[in-house]
């Protein structure tokens, strides 16, 4: 019982700090990509675009715009929770 906790807590922590490790070397390549330049992310509100769009504002702040259009066919409320993430 005590390995299967200790296997558990190990893999726990190796996937935490891997998932750390990514978002660092990440916003570091979106930053040198960027340079001195402005971004603009159009998130549709998945969450693939809304992750993206949250790491690339990790790494570059107000030279990102991020663009959401309300196509109508969202879930009831989704639009605004999208835009107020954002």
């Amino acid at each position: 019982m005590i390995s299967t906790l200790l296997t558990r807590r190990d893999a726990e922590e190796k996937s935490v700090f891997g998932a750390k490790k990514f978002v660092e070397n990440s916003m570091k390549d979106i930053r040198k990509i960027v340079g001195d330049r402005r971004v603009i992310s159009a998130c549709s509100g998945g969450v693939d675009s809304t992750v993206t769009t949250v790491l690339v504002h990790k790494a570059v702040g107000d030279k990102l715009v991020a663009v959401f259009i309300d196509d109508g066919l969202r879930r009831e409320g989704e639009p605004q929770f999208v835009v107020k993430t954002l």
